[in-house]
């Protein structure tokens, strides 16, 4: 298992317990259900990180993994970028406060290890989180008392961890416009 796929486990697996996936946020500008490879397009991700991609492959109707067009040394996509939509029937407090409950649960003894900051300005609440050398935006967003999505964007390769929040932020902004 490679380290990029470690947190997104970790997070979405915990996360999942919880979710109502059936209960899509409803908003004036989408009154249907976003598929996850709908927020973010190739062209998007090259637009914030100057990096060609690959159309988003979806798995399991809640992640798309996108793969750079550039390569590394044993062929494997250089640049990649994860994208993860959750939804949720619970307000936003409550899903920010279950969040951080299970993540500390989930990793356990590595708790000590896990790095939770928060991120002003990008969707309602939004935190910025490592692990084992594994990063990822963590974005909350409400569209009512009872109704929550989490856009989860792990990129990956882009170079240092605050050139991956830059990239993670901007990459935010996008989706949250086709939520």
């Amino acid at each position: 298992m490679n380290r990029f796929s470690i947190l997104a486990m970790v997070a979405t697996g915990l996360f999942l317990a919880t979710c109502d996936n059936n209960s899509a946020p409803k908003t004036e500008k989408n009154q249907q259900q976003v598929k996850v490879c709908e927020l973010l397009t190739p062209e998007d991700i090259k637009q914030v990180t100057g990096q060609a991609m690959q159309p988003g492959e979806s798995k399991y109707g809640i992640t798309c993994r996108y793969g750079s067009v550039a390569t590394n040394k044993v062929g494997l996509a250089a640049y990649q970028v994860l994208v993860r939509l959750v939804r949720h029937s619970e307000g936003l407090e409550a899903e920010v406060q279950s969040y951080d409950t299970m993540m500390k649960q989930g990793l356990g003894k590595d708790v000590g290890t896990y790095i939770s900051k928060a991120v002003a300005g990008v969707g309602d609440r939004a935190i910025w989180e490592a692990h084992t050398g594994v990063a990822q935006l963590v974005v909350f967003t409400s569209s009512g008392p009872k109704s929550t999505a989490t856009i989860f964007i792990q990129p990956d390769g882009f170079g240092s961890e605050q050139q991956s929040l830059e990239y993670a932020k901007g990459l935010a902004f996008l989706a949250l416009k086709r939520l």
